[in-house]
């Protein structure tokens, strides 16, 4: 059975082609991200023992294999046609990853295809379901539908041929069924819920149909992220082999950026309360010695929900979602099903990056969400740190001149403190409404500005070349001089001109500056900003409620959302919440 089918790059892109494969010489090497073995990760989550490397190649030619320590084995071959070699994987007991170099000795060697496999036949019959959750992104879900068709529903030759249905839940009911749907291909429409609505509404329809089409394991995937097919395949030939001990556990993809394909924002996340942190973030998968590294093992709290692929003996009807509209959804469940997580390189999706994409709304979903989930999972809540997270928030906004967010943060805490019961009762989309008109809508930069110098700035910007820009702190020098100085709010501030930031920009880079245009660099969309001492006091009174607020009530509410945790993630609240009792959706 295949377990990894050897990849090449789809396009040209040179900043792509070393993930896949690279020159050493006349060699043509594989150490790399998509193409490696990981054998001790194979080892340790399956059954696994013999392992072959299996090639398509002509001419004179040898073969090396090697792992982190050096070469492991070498052969030669004279194939006068094209043929296919089947080499076993002889490697140490500690190997942590495999590859193979391929070094032509003739004009007309060729390397065609090749995969990792093995002899041994499957512990488990595997079909998967796909639950992709939309909201009016029809050109990304079109996409994605049609490549997973092409490479593996309608593909005879695919390991998911007759084992892959896909769920897709229309939230924005924007989607033709004539244009989605198909035999393996079901499309649902459904109320405005959110991400964990919309998650969830799929996680209920493949529950009703998993004994009919034999459904065994389901896939959370975002609807905005470009898949790699072949993380799917991965994902099924593990799933086949996986031993007792993780076949419990949750598949986690790791998510590579969009605008640096080479690399991993994150793969796998931990959670100490509020404020989840992922280990390595940044590495250029381009280079060997990241793969390796990113190959350690490691035991992540939750796994996020661009690719997350959990059993259906965990994912239940009386194991759902809990309603959070979006963000930290993945966050409580991943805590909840805590039965391990198993990553490879090579599972995977591209997507666009995070830094300045900040909708208002965030600043009130980031905090509710994060208190309930604190509240379930933290012994007495944490409140301590549900306390510097507001913090945080509201000055890192304040700071930046949005104070509309800052205030969210407080809604956000009101809204917390109502309990389960207002969480289950309020119609989700109504309440987002709300909570959009009281932060700030983006505008085209034109709008907010007549400076010439501004929006040449906001049109000339250029996006970081440097990974560590990106992710290292950019103001290390003068931290403490910032903070003493409030960011320079006890200094006059500078009204020379407006100046042009992008959203993601550290609050630091704002000092002593009056007017700012803080947009996004990929829609020249964006929003205005000054500094506003009456603002800014009514910023730290809301802080000051906060805390008010959550030393009267936070315990007593703590209890009620664990005590009403069942309803809220179970089938009967959610058909409540989804309104699947009272219409066809």
């Amino acid at each position: 059975m295949i377990l990894e089918t050897l990849l090449y790059p789809r396009d040209m892109d040179a900043s792509r082609q070393e993930l896949y494969w690279r020159k050493d010489g006349k060699a043509i090497c594989f150490d790399t991200y998509f193409n490696m073995l990981s054998i001790a990760k194979w080892r340790e989550y399956t059954t696994i023992s013999r392992f072959f490397l299996c090639l398509e190649a002509t001419g004179k030619c040898t073969v090396g294999l090697f792992d982190e320590d050096g070469m492991l084995q070498e052969y030669a071959y004279v194939l006068e046609k094209p043929t296919v070699i089947s080499i076993p994987v002889n490697a140490r007991p500690k190997s942590r990853c495999v590859w193979f170099a391929f070094t032509p000795r003739s004009e007309d060697a060729h390397l065609f295809t090749g995969s990792w496999q093995t002899d041994e036949e499957p512990l488990h019959k595997v079909k998967l379901a796909c639950d992709i959750c939309t909201f009016k992104r029809e050109k990304y879900v079109k996409a994605n539908i049609d490549l997973l068709r092409k490479e593996l529903i309608d593909n005879p030759t695919s390991p998911l041929y007759g084992n892959l249905e896909i769920f897709l839940i229309d939230n924005g009911h924007t989607l033709a069924r004539e244009d989605i749907e198909s035999e393996h291909v079901h499309l649902f429409q459904n109320i405005n819920a959110g991400g964990s609505g919309g998650f969830a509404r799929g996680l209920i329809e493949i529950n009703l149909a998993k004994e009919e089409m034999g459904l065994t394991h389901m896939v959370f995937m975002d609807d905005d992220a470009t898949l790699v097919p072949d993380s799917l395949v991965r994902t099924h030939a593990l799933l086949s082999y996986v031993s007792p001990a993780w076949e419990k556990s949750c598949v986690s993809g790791a998510m590579l950026r969009e605008d640096m394909p080479y690399v991993s924002h994150e793969a796998g996340s931990h959670w100490e309360g509020m404020d989840p942190w992922t280990p390595h973030p940044g590495l250029d998968l381009r280079i060997r010695d990241n793969v390796l590294l990113n190959e350690t093992f490691d035991t992540p709290d939750y796994a996020a929900w661009w690719f997350a692929c959990y059993p259906l003996s965990v994912a239940t009807l009386d194991n759902l979602p809990l309603p959070l509209f979006l963000h930290n959804d993945d966050t409580e469940y991943g805590l909840r099903n805590h039965n391990g997580f198993m990553l490879l390189n090579g599972i995977c999706v591209w997507s666009p990056g995070f830094e300045n994409k900040r909708a208002s709304s965030l600043s009130y979903y980031d905090v509710r969400n994060g208190m309930i989930v604190n509240a379930l999972y933290h012994e007495g809540g944490n409140l301590g740190m549900m306390k510097k997270y507001c913090q945080k928030r509201i000055l890192a906004n304040a700071l930046r001149y949005r104070y509309r967010d800052a205030m969210l943060v407080k809604l956000a805490v009101e809204d917390f403190l109502k309990g389960p019961r207002y969480l289950m009762t309020l119609d989700p989309e109504e309440k987002n409404r709300q909570v959009m008109a009281l932060g700030y809508a983006m505008k085209p930069v034109e709008e907010l500005t007549d400076d010439v110098l501004a929006l040449g700035e906001i049109y000339g910007y250029e996006p970081p070349k440097k990974v560590e820009d990106i992710y290292d702190n950019m103001h290390k020098e003068n931290k403490w001089f910032y903070l003493l100085t409030g960011n320079g709010w006890v200094f006059p501030a500078d009204k020379s001109k407006p100046y042009a930031y992008p959203m993601g920009i550290w609050p630091y880079s704002l000092f002593r500056k009056k007017d700012v245009i803080l947009f996004d660099p990929d829609t020249h969309k964006g929003i205005k900003g000054s500094k506003d001492w009456k603002q800014m006091l009514a910023c730290l009174k809301a802080y000051a409620d906060i805390v008010l607020m959550l030393d009267k009530s936070h315990a007593k509410v703590m209890k009620e959302y664990r005590d009403s945790f069942a309803y809220l993630s179970g089938y009967e609240g959610w058909k409540e919440y989804l309104k699947l009792n009272d219409e066809k959706n």
